[in-house]
């Protein structure tokens, strides 16, 4: 599933940010806004994930083999 954050806000949230001239001189924003809708969407698309796996795991007959039901068969 494809998160819907840039490539930009990405880097901006997974690294320390910019260095250098840029950093010191050009760039005044410290992306809080754009880091706090990734972490959100983030959230959302782990949440979503989760939810389909929960669904799929209910919907999927159990594979559990009793043990004693076996003996009993070996044993008659």
């Amino acid at each position: 599933m494809d998160s819907g954050i840039s490539a930009g806000d990405r880097a901006e949230l997974l690294s320390h940010g910019k260095a250098g001239i840029q950093a010191r001189h050009y760039e005044r924003s410290d992306y809080i806004l754009p880091k706090l809708q990734a972490l959100q969407a983030l959230q959302a698309l782990q949440a979503l994930q989760t939810l389909e796996r929960w669904v799929l795991a209910e919907a999927s007959p159990a594979k559990v083999v009793s043990i004693t039901k076996g003996k009993r068969k070996a044993a008659a």
